[in-house]
């Protein structure tokens, strides 16, 4: 009798050990968000703008829309307010990645699970590119996208 009920309670004793701390979890989100910015992070993209704008071929400001977009990951990079939600199969960590940009500081909140480690979703603090532009009609409606979209994601994985 004392075997069958090893038998039951060894397996859903061990099956609990395998659950990841929160700490893992978290050290895996920062390990995703990093790697995004790295792939989104073009170390050219602020030179080439800069050099564009001065040979006359865009408007002046132009190059600041490109030099202050994104987060250089060669910089500092800090995160904050994390925070973890574990689901019934996946678990998801939100918070903030504050860092600069080439020219300033910039922020992100984000938005990482588990199930699509590869791809945490970002909302920036400022879309300069977007926000330099003449504003009209798209550009608001592409803002409003962003924000709806981070929206979505924060509600499905956040909570």
């Amino acid at each position: 009798m004392l075997k069958k009920i090893l038998l039951v309670l060894v397996p859903v004793i061990l099956s609990g050990c395998n659950g990841q701390s929160d700490q893992e979890i978290i050290s895996q989100a920062k390990e995703s968000v990093t790697q995004g910015l790295k792939s989104a992070y073009k170390p050219d993209q602020c030179l080439r703008s800069k050099i564009i704008e001065n040979g006359g071929l865009s408007r002046k400001g132009s190059a600041v829309a490109n030099c202050d977009s994104s987060i250089n990951p060669n910089k500092e990079i800090t995160f904050s307010e994390l925070k973890v939600y574990r689901h019934k199969d996946y678990n998801s960590v939100c918070g903030i990645v504050s860092g600069s940009t080439d020219i300033s500081r910039i922020g992100a909140r984000f938005a990482y699970s588990s199930a699509e480690k590869d791809s945490p979703f970002l909302y920036y603090s400022k879309y300069p590119i977007i926000e330099g532009a003449q504003k009209n009609k798209e550009n608001t409606q592409v803002m409003n996208i962003i924000r709806n979209q981070y929206e979505i994601e924060r509600m499905a994985k956040c909570k």
